[in-house]
């Protein structure tokens, strides 16, 4: 079974010169083979670590007695410098007990050849190890080429992810103010009136409009009246306090704020705290006939929802209320308490 490769470079070592050059030789007929050789492990070492890990030899025929460092403890030194390492090696000895054989393979040798070697043996034992080398390898490759692969996919995920959630929070707030727009408020009303059906819970809406707000955008001009709402808006947001609440820009100057799960009690005292943080905004307005400042009329509505009912009723109801708060002079709120049916 032959290596796939062009050319593969080996590195021997061994104090014998005439197996050394036997070697050498034989290996060299094949025109596949870069081989350089040095006496002992110790050059061995200071050769590795002289030239860059792309040039460190495809496989090593190491052997086991020699001078200074003998194979095994030149193999362990290699370890430690390269804790990846990955280039196989040969031990070549004329070490034929057993000890010395699972000593050269439990340090991770991939093959033990014995003295006096035959060189057809060394050869068909070289093609087998750089054979499994390059399918390592190319399996090693393969796996990085999945993991960017992956990783990749991942980042385009998450881009169309983060593009997606933009997209819906641009399709459900309003440009202006980025509180939730119409078509928000209609989903969530419609979803929270079955939810709390269900639980027999019970639901509060408070429809609320600027005072005025006509003769502000007149008298101050259209750039104010948008920062006016704004202001508006971010206060009402900042006012509800749970996560299921939900302020929406309803229309013009009109805002919805849908309190789920809330009573008539408590949703009248979150609508005149809005009411008067809404107010101590101290945002002028010399046309308006309720406050030196701009104030917001409310009307609430609450109602225990029922299955097969939607909640038109209580939309009405609480805009029944506003206009109520209206005719009694603005800046007020009044409110609707809806019998189930």
């Amino acid at each position: 079974m032959e290596s796939s490769r062009k050319h593969y470079s080996l590195l021997i070592v061994d104090d014998t010169p005439d197996n050394v050059d036997l070697l050498r030789r034989y290996l060299m007929r094949f025109k596949k083979f870069r081989i350089q050789s040095v006496e002992n492990g110790q050059l061995a070492l200071e050769y590795l670590q002289n030239v860059p890990p792309k040039d460190h030899p495809d496989l090593i025929l190491m052997d086991v007695v020699m001078p200074k460092l003998n194979g095994f403890e030149t193999y362990r030194a290699l370890q430690t410098l390269y804790p990846d390492w990955d280039v196989p090696v040969i031990f070549m000895t004329g070490l034929s007990d057993l000890s010395s054989k699972l000593e050269g393979l439990e340090l991770g040798a991939v093959d033990y050849i014995i003295k006096p070697f035959q060189k057809e043996e060394v050869l068909a034992r070289i093609e087998l190890q750089l054979r499994l080398l390059d399918l390592t390898r190319q399996l090693r490759a393969k796996n990085e080429e999945l993991e960017r692969e992956v990783a990749e996919r991942q980042r385009v995920e998450a881009t169309l992810l983060t593009v997606n959630l933009e997209l819906e929070r641009l399709a459900t707030s309003d440009g202006l103010t980025q509180v939730a727009n119409r078509r928000c408020f209609d989903t969530t009303i419609n979803r929270e009136w079955q939810r709390l059906a269900q639980d027999h819970r019970p639901m509060s809406l408070v429809l609320c409009d600027v005072d005025y707000f006509k003769r502000f955008n007149d008298h101050y001009g259209h750039q104010a009246g948008d920062d006016c709402l704004i202001q508006v808006a971010r206060t009402l947001q900042d006012g509800t306090r749970r996560a299921t609440d939900l302020v929406a820009r309803y229309g013009g100057e009109e805002f919805a704020i849908l309190l789920p799960d809330t009573d008539l009690t408590m949703a009248v005292e979150v609508i005149d705290r809005l009411r008067r943080a809404i107010e101590n905004l101290k945002i002028p307005h010399e046309r308006s006939e309720a406050s030196p400042w701009v104030t917001i009329s409310l009307g609430l509505a609450c109602q225990f929802p029922k299955m097969g009912n939607t909640p038109q009723n209580l939309i009405a109801a609480a805009d029944a209320a506003l206009y109520e708060a209206k005719q009694q002079g603005r800046n007020t709120y009044c409110k609707r308490y809806l019998l189930e049916s």
